[in-house]
């Protein structure tokens, strides 16, 4: 066998071995794409202890999964579990910064009472992507909470309903200010719109 033989041999082998590794790659990211797609899912349909399991599942697989640490911290925040919700958003973070992220970030924040921190974050979710719908929410509520601050609550859940006019706890969020500042039938009108959206999408 000629030299050149040999390294045509070589250089088929190379060629077949780099599309086994790309492949193999191309079926890895594939399967990180379906667990982070299954826990936003699950977290969707409110299933967030499977949210929890499936993610667990992607950060055995990938460590550095920021997709994977956002959906988690999303669950743990609906189960109430705030510090460790918070702990996975800023994991999530420190790989890759996302409006996701930083609005868990402020939703365990707002929960466990600390409202400035909690603002700080909504707003850098609103810097990565502006027309964030929930950040704007999520202000809303910090503000709702603050003495003096109901003008900025409900311009907050109306920016979040200029961005998503089906937002429901913007209308909900909306209305139990309107109720505070007597504005009763605003209130019951935005009471009534959650309520309309809720059932259409049962």
């Amino acid at each position: 066998m000629d030299v050149g033989t040999l390294i045509s041999i070589l250089a088929g082998i190379v060629t077949i071995t780099t599309g086994v590794v790309a492949l193999v790659r191309y079926l890895q990211r594939r399967q990180r794409n379906v667990l982070s797609l299954s826990a936003w899912s699950l977290n969707m349909a409110k299933k967030y202890q499977e949210a929890i399991s499936v993610c667990e599942e992607a950060l055995r697989k990938n460590p550095k999964d920021a997709s994977a640490y956002e959906n988690l911290s999303w669950a743990l925040n609906a189960l109430g579990r705030h510090p460790e919700a918070l702990e996975a958003s800023d994991r999530a973070i420190a790989i890759k910064a996302s409006a996701g992220a930083y609005n868990n970030r402020g939703w365990a924040f707002q929960a466990m009472g600390h409202f400035s921190p909690a603002l700080q974050a909504f707003e850098k979710a609103l810097a990565i992507d502006q027309r964030f719908a929930p950040a704007c929410n999520g202000k809303g509520d910090v503000y709702s909470m603050l003495p003096g601050q109901e003008d900025r609550a409900l311009a907050a859940y109306e920016q979040a309903l200029f961005i998503d006019p089906g937002f429901v706890p913007a209308y909900k969020g909306k209305g139990k200010v309107l109720q505070r500042q007597g504005k009763l039938t605003e209130a019951q009108q935005a009471f009534e719109q959650a309520q309309h959206l809720e059932r259409s999408k049962q």
